[in-house]
């Protein structure tokens, strides 16, 4: 089934109410509403897709050559310039304690972008199989954890288990899992209770955490 249909699946029956307003017959119709409510992509119909042309937007028109670059001569806004706020720097909610004594951080890696999709492809599979949590020589040696030994990693909202990366690469204090796993999801541990005051973006980056040994 095409994403689109699995989507107004998925709508339609959270709310019947919604089955009046799934009209498409096709993805074209689809992104030509979008073209109606978003004027910086109204230039970019089916048919410019369909060639070899670049189209970048803003691209208001199907005559319009949709420059490659914004803001060359001046931003969007009515007085033509940009607007800018200074925000404070403020750190993670949830600090290391007693209890869960290092902060992780979440990234990602070179060979996966997300998960659902570079993963499977075979050859960027192939380079890196699965998780694994960086962790400093020290922190490890303190812990007895061994590179490559598979660890407990525990927050206050879950725990995985998961191979340990014993490098000198990161800091003391500080560990770092790769996201794109769900046999090892750093997901799991981090905070998503706490939300940024502007974005309103789930803090999944940052929080405190405890490395086990696992018992034989």
């Amino acid at each position: 089934m095409l994403d689109w249909k699995i989507m107004e699946e998925i709508a339609i029956r959270m709310d019947p109410n919604l089955k009046d307003q799934f009209h498409y017959e096709s993805a074209e119709e689809i992104f030509d509403e979008i073209r109606e409510y978003a004027p910086i992509m109204a230039g970019m119909n089916r048919e410019r897709l369909d060639t070899p042309e670049a189209l970048h937007w803003p691209c208001p028109s199907v005559d319009d050559p949709c420059q490659p670059l914004m803001h060359k001569e001046k931003f969007a806004h009515p007085h033509g310039f940009g607007m800018f706020q200074a925000i404070e720097h403020t750190g993670p909610v949830e600090k290391p304690d007693d209890e869960y004594p290092l902060l992780l951080t979440t990234t990602r890696i070179l060979f996966h972008y997300h998960a659902a999709m570079t993963r499977r492809c075979e050859t960027l599979d192939n380079e890196v199989k699965t998780g694994f949590i960086e962790i400093n020589t020290e922190d490890a040696n303190e812990l007895g954890i061994l590179n490559n030994e598979i660890v407990k990693a525990s927050s206050r909202r879950g725990q995985i288990e998961i191979p340990a990366r014993v490098t000198n690469d990161i800091k003391k204090g500080i560990v770092n899992i790769p996201m794109h796993f769900t046999e090892c999801a750093a997901n799991m541990l981090t905070n998503s209770d706490s939300f940024d005051p502007k974005s309103k973006m789930v803090e999944l980056k940052a929080c405190a955490i405890k490395i086990e040994k696992i018992e034989e």
